[in-house]
């Protein structure tokens, strides 16, 4: 499968209507390195788990320095739903308290 032209890449990219600015580059012919200055569109970029850029799957997962081509990354975004909390944890920073033992929360549901 061929990748996708450098143009196709960037056109995909701006019309995914992220809030800040991001530059990319590859890091070998399957993988490009996309750097967000925002956190918020690197966590809307985590969430969604599967792209399309012209026919060409592209899936998003967080670079790490042990960073190895032919492995999967062991970091994923996962959701966590709270059932039967009391009315009193319903509160956005007693949720974040709560998902931090499962991880690094991204962000909360309304």
């Amino acid at each position: 499968m061929r990748y996708p032209p450098p143009q196709d890449i960037n056109y995909s990219l701006f019309r995914m209507g992220f809030k800040g600015n991001f530059r990319w580059s590859w890091v070998n012919y399957y993988h490009i390195c996309i750097k967000f200055t925002l956190e918020v569109d690197f966590t809307r970029m985590g969430m969604q788990p599967f792209w399309m850029i012209r026919g060409c799957p592209m899936r998003a997962f967080k670079w790490t320095p042990d960073f190895d081509i032919p492995h999967e990354a062991p970091i994923a975004p996962v959701w966590v739903r709270f059932l039967g909390l009391p009315v009193h944890l319903i509160h956005k920073d007693a949720l974040l308290t709560i998902a931090s033992k499962f991880g690094k929360p991204l962000q909360v549901d309304r």
